[in-house]
């Protein structure tokens, strides 16, 4: 495991001591974190946070016309109380509601900053002596992790709308989804842009639910100020405050100098929490993020062991590897590969730096690859699979390609 992991994985273990969850927790402490870490430790990451978090592979399915599942538009619901045929699904769900009672049926919907499903929906602590609101429960599934789960504090009685949750993260995605949950009565939502600009969203309602679900698509680089969510009339009866913003992960100066590498990347150093972190970038914007230390290269968070820290974004791959690579092949379902040159890093670590570009009509997380190794004369000297990723839910639409 490389350094970076180690010190968020011991920042939220200690901070599991004192925090107390509530409906924004989950995407609170998703955004403070690089998506190319949190989805690597997802499932160790979430559960040290809440004990109401359960957070290893997910595998429910909307079934249309069973139990009263319907299909809306790219979005489907699901039965809350069933669970679907799928692999490991039972376990998810029995961790997460083993103390408390599903309220309606699933909303399963595609995630466009993962280009993966998502799933909202409600529930309620057994046992509840006081009726302070339904739970609101969502689970992601990561583009590169299995992703996770969770129930946020009951939402209380007092507002006309919440706002849970965004997908906003780090790398900066192209598309953000936020959402909620909203009582009768409200009949519309909107985000507003600082520059004015309104972005509008959906209001479902899935059957037997106790409140509403509201989402909203805009893209990433939007500055939304607020939402507003109004009344059939057209009148907001709720504003709330967007708490949800982008933040760059390279702050403070570089250190060294920034090695410019073939497709038009650029990695950098800059310091973080104590340590130091290789940050790509692409145009201008950063891409993802690798650790340096060459000792602890070789370590992933559930226990694997490989001597690579491999990254993609819209076509381009990139990463680290160990100082005996000389060249990385990218390998395709299909047998075609691609061929990067390792370059040494310029800071001394004693890592090697690669990076190439890809075309594929298909995910390649979703067809499974394979990332071999070589030695200067050639020579195969590591192997690492990447089996065929399975969708953890189905949306009633294809879920769409990064590109």
């Amino acid at each position: 495991m490389n350094e970076l992991e180690d010190r968020l994985r011991a920042a939220l273990d200690a901070r599991a001591q004192t925090y107390e969850i509530g409906a924004h927790a989950w995407g609170e402490v998703r955004d403070r974190l690089p998506r190319s870490s949190y989805h690597r430790f997802w499932p160790l990451a979430l559960i040290p946070v809440a004990a109401a978090a359960v957070a290893v592979p997910l595998f429910l399915t909307a079934e249309n016309g069973k139990g009263g599942g319907v299909t809306t538009g790219v979005v489907s619901t699901a039965p809350a109380g069933e669970e679907p045929a799928g692999e490991g699904q039972e376990d998810i769900y029995e961790g997460i509601m083993q103390d408390k009672t599903p309220l309606g049926d699933r909303l399963v919907l595609d995630n466009p900053s993962e280009h993966r499903p998502m799933v909202l929906w409600f529930a309620k602590p057994e046992n509840a002596k006081d009726d302070t609101g339904p739970m609101f429960c969502e689970a992601l599934q990561g583009r590169t992790g299995p992703g996770g789960a969770m129930c946020g504090d009951p939402l209380g009685k007092r507002k006309q709308a919440w706002v849970t949750g965004s997908t906003v993260a780090w790398p900066l995605p192209e598309t953000v989804l936020y959402y909620g949950a909203t009582r009768d009565g409200v009949s519309g939502v909107s985000t507003v842009g600082k520059d004015g600009i309104r972005v509008a969203g959906k209001i479902q309602r899935p059957e037997g639910a106790p409140l509403s679900l509201w989402t909203v698509s805009a893209p990433s680089k939007t500055q939304v100020a607020a939402f507003e969510f109004t009344d059939a009339a057209g009148r907001v009866v709720e504003r709330v405050r967007n708490d949800y913003h982008y933040q760059p992960m390279a702050t403070g100066a570089p250190v060294g100098t920034a090695m410019t590498m073939p497709e038009g990347m650029v990695a950098s150093v800059y310091p973080f929490s104590g340590t130091k972190t290789l940050i790509w970038t692409l145009n201008g914007q950063e891409v993802g993020q690798n650790g340096v230390d060459a000792k602890n290269l070789t370590a992933d968070a559930a226990g694997g062991r490989y001597p690579v820290d491999f990254l993609d974004r819209d076509g381009h791959w990139f990463g680290v590897t160990d100082a005996r690579t000389a060249r990385i092949a990218l390998v395709f379902k299909d047998g075609t590969s691609k061929i990067a040159e390792t370059r040494a890093d310029s800071w001394g670590f004693g890592i090697r730096l690669f990076a190439g570009t890809y075309r594929r009509s298909g995910d390649i997380y979703l067809e499974g690859f394979q990332l071999v190794g070589y030695d200067e004369t050639g020579t195969e000297i590591w192997r690492k699979d990447n089996p065929a990723q399975q969708l953890q839910w189905q949306t009633s639409q294809p879920t769409s390609s990064p590109g």
